[in-house]
């Protein structure tokens, strides 16, 4: 039984909301004047809660941009049994499943059962004080949201101390912090998962035909050399080891890469991702002054000094 076809028959045993099945919020009956009866292995509600989804789906990619993809995927694989159907009580499984779109604000009893509001979360309104500056109001925000200030830096773009006309800026503010929380840019990825991806591709690749000579030496050399990726990521093998033993946090800018990277790999897979991964590598390599990406690899340096190091070992 899929986690959605068991929580809607929960819930129908029990007369209770999924928010109180699931364990979310407490004493969460249906209303009185509503009592919703089992049906023919549910299939009345089934139906129902697919003709919500696509409502679903837009609000929470509002509320969680780019971060949304797994969340509405494993859901979409759930509700249409392509995932392998599942058996008992509501568990710790189904409330992985379910608490994205609950923590994002959304009523699981309006998707499930029209129950209600589509948002669980009313608008807030909040007492704003005469004297609060735009910086103060700039802070409620991130505040709210937990935006860093790049991205509250998005929303107010002008924020210095000559700033006079600050009215529709006090106001988005105001609009903002009465909102869930919204994210605007995308979650970044784990940088040692995006690695552990590239190791993955690499090992898996299939040369093509007709491969080029410095694509076919380079793979050789990391399929020998696993620790060689590091490159392929522009640091060190040091830095890896930091993020690994030292669990040094990544610079933003490769914490960015591996986001491109994650992009590259979702939409057109390992194998041709990689492919073009390094065709793109091995042109940057040719502008920074090396012969090939084979040259950068077999140093496993990006500075061209170190272009002629053949080490098979980390230092």
């Amino acid at each position: 039984m899929s986690s959605l076809r068991l929580l809607l028959h929960t819930c129908l045993e029990k007369q209770c909301c999924p928010e109180e099945v699931l364990g979310f919020e407490a004493n969460r009956p249906f209303p009185p004047s509503t009592r919703l009866v089992l049906s023919k292995e549910n299939k009345y509600y089934e139906e129902a809660v697919r003709e919500r989804f696509p409502k679903l789906m837009k609000f929470y990619i509002t509320l969680r941009s780019a971060s949304s993809a797994d969340c509405l995927n494993a859901l979409y694989e759930d509700m249409h049994g392509t995932k392998k159907d599942r058996s008992g009580t509501a568990d710790a499984g189904e409330k992985a499943l379910f608490f994205p779109v609950h923590d994002a604000g959304i009523s699981l009893s309006w998707w499930l059962f029209g129950l209600g509001c589509p948002m669980r979360i009313p608008i807030e309104t909040g007492e704003w004080s005469d004297a609060m500056t735009l910086r103060d109001c700039m802070s409620a925000v991130r505040y709210k949201h937990g935006w860093s200030e790049m991205e509250a830096r998005w929303l107010v773009t002008q924020l210095h101390s000559t700033t006079k006309s600050t009215l529709v800026h006090r106001v988005i503010t105001r609009v903002m912090t009465s909102l869930p929380r919204i994210r605007l840019f995308p979650e970044m990825p784990s940088v040692l998962d995006v690695y552990a991806r590239l190791e993955t591709a690499v090992t898996d690749f299939n040369f093509p035909d007709h491969c080029e000579p410095w694509m076919t030496e380079t793979i050789i050399l990391l399929k020998a050399s696993k620790w060689r990726i590091c490159v392929l990521l522009l640091v060190r093998q040091g830095s890896v080891s930091h993020w690994h033993v030292v669990k040094q946090q990544p610079r933003l800018k490769s914490e960015r890469l591996a986001l491109a990277l994650t992009y590259l790999f979702d939409l057109y897979g390992e194998q041709d991702g990689l492919e073009y991964y390094l065709t793109m590598l091995n042109d940057e390599a040719i502008a920074q002054g090396f012969s090939s990406l084979t040259d950068v690899v077999r140093g496993a340096s990006w500075k061209v000094s170190n272009r002629t190091k053949s080490e098979d070992s980390p230092k």
